[in-house]
């Protein structure tokens, strides 16, 4: 490719602009790495999730509009197939994310009035605990914050 033939006519060597940008690149990654673990222990690992996959669809879509051209390589275009694994893959987070509101709704509903005692764990993965405050109100501690 084009890089390549600059690289080699370089015999090799890459000049101080190259290493410049290659260390852009590389504090970039970490600022996004960081950013993305303080994140999910912000919000936790459920809506971190569901907004990973809001990034894919973004990027699923932004490639094929800004690289997808007649004559050019196809491996960045919508195929009827790669819309299928994306669709299927917003469709489980939908299902995952609200299986967690409606288990959480649930518990509510069904310890109002009642007591809970110590805290009464949930079959639902990342959901942790729910008991009782010192005032009666529902604490929620989860396992994915």
């Amino acid at each position: 490719g084009a890089v390549s033939g600059v690289v080699g006519d370089a015999e090799g060597h890459i000049g101080s602009f190259e290493a410049a940008l290659f260390a852009i690149l590389i504090v970039c990654n970490a600022l996004h790495a960081a950013s993305f673990f303080f994140f999910l222990g912000q919000t936790g690992a459920t809506t971190t999730g569901v907004l990973k996959g809001v990034q894919m669809l973004a990027v699923f879509v932004l490639s094929d509009m800004l690289f997808c051209r007649p004559g050019s390589d196809s491996t960045n275009c919508i195929t009827f197939s790669k819309s299928c694994s994306v669709a299927l893959v917003v469709f489980g987070l939908c299902i995952y994310y609200n299986a967690k509101k409606i288990g959480i709704a649930r518990l509510r509903r069904a310890s109002d009035g009642a007591s809970i005692g110590g805290g009464l764990a949930l079959g639902l993965a990342g959901v942790g605990s729910i008991s009782r405050g010192s005032s009666g109100e529902l604490v929620q501690q989860t396992s994915d914050t």
